[in-house]
């Protein structure tokens, strides 16, 4: 990993100027925060760690909790070339005895609601392939993968009817999302043999069939589409070059084809970057992270502008993190994980027109599952489950600085911008503002009172080696360094 350049520096560059805290006017303050814990919600590591996850998630100030469901753990007979006899796709009490197999699901939708947060379902092919129920696979060499429209379209109308607070519903949902990063063979193929082309042309069919599905259910809340993977090992899946073809748009960003448009309400993205800043531009050109994110936002704005997509759609961010070192073999030290989410959550926080930020991962995958490697948690696999929740105990750096993010932005080797976020504040917070010079003991900077939102931001002097770091009743968060940028 190249060096990153912590101040002190000298006059910043003209070019970074573009990038300087935006008046309140351009900003998105008004942003959600999505954060997602499948692994531990999923109940694959014991229904304990549903309720802690919960719990976690609820004490850390979450807006939406993200879930993700795989299509064929829920649906029965998911290896059989045919549907049980009996069964109705349509109908979410076939779904087992009595709908027992949306029984996980339907305590995350429960436990989120009855501690105040709100529900977003990724409905989703099943790594590695993009799985679905055989018998719902359009592929005749039995892959399992090639999801049919059809057979997605009765899904989304029994995800609707279960979750769309109706006669029968079990609660109300306020996001639905078609498919997780379907620009990765992960978890979207299309037929053996067929290759990109196909797989975005079937990416559309989906999106079309879910919508049609969920509205014809009386599914009230938003649906969304993309979930687009920050890279891929092919130029026609790389996240602007799928995006733009699944809007059916050239180069110049005018419609080609006769592709009707996709009645969605907004179009999300993972800028994941991994072992870099979040103000740093990717290797290549052909990964999106919150450094040119506008890349994106830009392709949305064009989508709407021209019909592709429906005009009120917004812009969403609902999967993010950095991995941890020693946690995972790649990733930034555990300190860099901490001060980068809070500089991509002030950068979220200063992009106009981004709906929403997000957290991927609450607790790492233990060593020797498949998802080990991927430690993007606040904290690490091997972290208690009896410490109080909401404390972050024996957890990363990370856990700290997501509740309560602080930023220092070196403006000039003498002066810094602190900007920072009282995640579960519910109005006007107080806050305590420490630093830390080289080698000596912390001392108070000031005391300052958050807006309505939970944010505050003000300038401070600098000095080589400076730490900061912020005070919310009880909790501290770690001290941080300036970065310029």
């Amino acid at each position: 990993m190249r060096r990153l350049r912590l101040i002190p520096l000298g006059a910043l560059g003209a070019a970074l100027a573009c990038m300087a805290l935006a008046a309140p006017a351009s900003a998105s303050h008004g942003q959600v925060t999505f954060f997602d814990a499948s692994n531990q919600l999923s109940g694959q590591y014991g229904a304990g760690q549903r309720i802690r996850a919960l719990n976690e998630m609820a004490a850390l100030g979450v807006d939406v909790v993200r879930f993700e469901v795989y299509w064929r753990n829920i649906a029965p007979g998911s290896d059989s070339a045919t549907p049980p006899a009996g069964f109705d796709p349509r109908n979410p009490l076939t779904y087992g005895a009595n709908g027992a197999d949306w029984d996980p699901v339907d305590e995350v939708v429960k436990g989120a609601a009855a501690r105040g947060m709100k529900v977003a379902l990724v409905l989703s092919g099943a790594p590695p392939t993009g799985r679905v129920p055989r018998w719902a696979s359009d592929d005749p060499n039995g892959s399992q993968s090639a999801p049919s429209p059809g057979a997605f379209s009765d899904f989304a109308y029994a995800v609707g009817k279960r979750y769309g607070g109706g006669p029968g519903s079990v609660g109300t949902v306020a996001y639905v999302s078609i498919w997780n990063e379907p620009n990765s063979p992960t978890f979207l193929r299309p037929k053996t043999g067929q290759g990109a082309a196909q797989a975005i042309a079937l990416y559309r069919q989906l999106i079309v069939a879910g919508q049609q599905g969920l509205v014809a259910a009386g599914y009230p809340g938003r649906i969304l589409a993309g979930e687009v993977g920050p890279i891929a090992m092919d130029r026609r899946r790389d996240p602007l070059n799928f995006t733009r073809a699944v809007f059916c748009l050239n180069g110049r960003g005018k419609r080609v084809g006769a592709c009707p448009p996709l009645e969605i309400s907004g179009w999300a993205h993972h800028p994941y970057l991994f072992s870099r800043a979040p103000f740093q531009k990717p290797f290549g050109g052909r990964q999106v992270s919150f450094a040119n994110l506008g890349s994106m936002q830009k392709l949305v704005a064009q989508a709407k502008r021209t019909g592709a997509i429906s005009r009120s759609a917004q812009f969403y961010v609902t999967e993010f993190g950095f991995p941890s070192r020693p946690d995972s073999p790649i990733g930034v030290p555990r300190q860099q994980q901490a001060e980068f989410i809070s500089i991509a959550e002030y950068m979220a926080y200063n992009n106009p027109g981004l709906a929403s930020f997000a957290q991927y991962l609450l607790r790492d995958d233990p060593r020797g599952t498949a998802a080990y490697g991927f430690a993007s948690g606040l904290c690490p696999a091997n972290s208690p489950d009896t410490h109080p929740v909401g404390t972050g105990f024996r957890c990363k750096p990370a856990y700290a600085a997501f509740r309560t993010p602080l930023v220092a932005r070196a403006r000039s080797a003498k002066r810094v911008t602190i900007w920072g976020y009282v995640r579960p504040a519910t109005g006007p917070a107080t806050v305590r503002i420490r630093f830390r010079d080289q080698g000596g003991p912390a001392h108070p900077l000031r005391t300052v009172t958050t807006n309505t939102a939970g944010y505050f931001q003000f300038g401070a002097p600098n000095k080589p080696g400076r730490r900061w770091g912020v005070a919310w009743g009880k909790f501290k968060g770690p001290l941080i360094r300036a970065y310029a940028f």
